[in-house]
């Protein structure tokens, strides 16, 4: 796939994804943060995360204030696939799960447990655009593979929910855009990831595969039909 590119790489969420997430939680809100320990949700009461309170934030905190509502009382400390989680139904009025349905073993579980404890909430991905490049993870040999090295499952965010694809091995074998288209637009933010919003309850559904030879054609059809312009404007306005 050619040498490593030289970018800005954007681990932090799209600053207006930040806006659009803290507007639509209301004073009173009980906020619960899913797999939030590389980087909390400020505006979090509670945070369920394999991971200990001590060790969290070492990407930084998510939220335009910093202030962190939950303390280590509230930080529950679970895996989040193994069993049904320590909350009643519809507990938190609202429920955010940023980037981290991409690695976790049962993304569906997990979504069927936000939609039981939660009423609403948000959630963000990488792109199936970004996943599918070489050359844009933290390691100097990302080069040599698509996307981040330690993800899962390509997510295709749709109209009424989440679609979890496998990410195969072969998915390195092939280029979906020009060099030159890759150049132009991986240094859109927007471009790094989607998000989002439902309320109530969303769709969920596993994609399974034998080979890339099923796989492929769809991807194809993602990268034939991107919407290139509407990122575009959408970083221009952020």
């Amino acid at each position: 796939m050619g040498k490593k590119m030289t970018y800005s790489k954007f681990y932090d969420p799209y600053p207006e994804d930040i806006l659009k997430i803290e507007s639509s939680i209301r004073e009173k809100d009980k906020v619960l943060d899913v797999g939030g320990w590389w980087k909390p949700l400020a505006r979090a009461n509670v945070v369920i995360d394999i991971l200990p309170y001590k060790t969290r934030g070492g990407g930084g905190i998510i939220g335009t204030k910093k202030r962190e509502y939950f303390s280590e009382k509230n930080w529950i400390e679970f895996d989040i696939c193994s069993s049904r989680w320590p909350f009643k139904d519809k507990e938190f009025d609202f429920v955010h799960c940023g980037q981290t349905l991409e690695d976790v073993r049962d993304p569906i579980f997990v979504c069927r447990e936000i939609m039981r404890v939660g009423k609403r909430g948000v959630i963000t991905v990488p792109t199936i655009w970004i996943e599918c490049q070489g050359g844009i993870d933290a390691y100097p040999e990302s080069n040599l593979y698509c996307g981040f090295d330690k993800h899962r499952w390509l997510v295709r965010v749709v109209e009424n929910g989440l679609i979890f694809i496998p990410k195969l091995h072969s998915l390195m074998v092939f280029e979906y855009v020009s060099e030159g288209i890759k150049r132009k637009y991986i240094k859109y933010h927007r471009m790094w990831s989607d998000i989002f919003f439902w309320e109530g309850e969303f769709f969920v559904q596993e994609c399974s595969f034998q080979g890339f030879r099923e796989l492929k054609p769809i991807l194809d059809d993602y990268f034939a039909n991107f919407d290139y312009e509407k990122i575009t404007n959408s970083s221009r306005k952020g």
